[in-house]
């Protein structure tokens, strides 16, 4: 899932006793993809034949990460004379990357991410076993095997608790 979101920081520069004697001001226009599906490792996989039919269990589905899009920068700065320094500037960016990255996730799981990534992978799986035993049958019968080409079940596994996070 891509979206674009506009991440407004400001930053106070606080002086002793004078208090607040300058403000930065930063926009962040940010344009990222988050990713989701499952993790086909052969060990995660769990088959079972039961006369013609072979089942697939699949794992649960989770994020893989966000991708933030090569026209993602500051859009605006504007600071006063005595406004932070630098490195703040740089740390509001870098806090408005963290907010953009958790908007881009919030987004993505409201749209059901994770829901529709099992789906897809169920499908992609399913038509993929069904294609690869048909051809198998077509060119060898294995031994043992009945002569009809076993039907294909794949079994999904719901998101996990607390899935739809991504480790900032």
């Amino acid at each position: 899932i891509t979206s674009t979101v506009n991440i407004p920081i400001s930053r106070d520069r606080e002086m002793f006793i004078l208090g607040n004697v300058g403000r930065a001001e930063l926009l962040y226009t940010a344009t990222g993809t988050v990713s989701a599906g499952i993790d086909i490792d052969p060990q995660s996989l769990r088959f079972t034949v039961v006369g013609n039919t072979i089942t697939v269990q699949l794992p649960a589905p989770k994020l893989f990460n966000v991708v933030f899009d090569d026209s993602s920068k500051v859009q605006s700065l504007t600071s006063s004379w005595i406004a932070p320094g630098a490195d703040a500037i740089i740390d509001m960016q870098h806090e408005a990357q963290l907010a953009a990255k958790r908007q881009f996730i919030e987004g993505a799981c409201a749209s059901d991410i994770l829901n529709v990534a099992n789906i897809k992978a169920q499908d992609i799986i399913q038509k993929t076993l069904t294609n690869a035993l048909s051809l198998a049958m077509a060119n060898r019968r294995p031994s043992g095997i009945p002569s009809s080409i076993p039907s294909v079940e794949v079994k999904l596994s719901p998101p996990e608790e607390g899935s739809c996070k991504l480790d900032q």
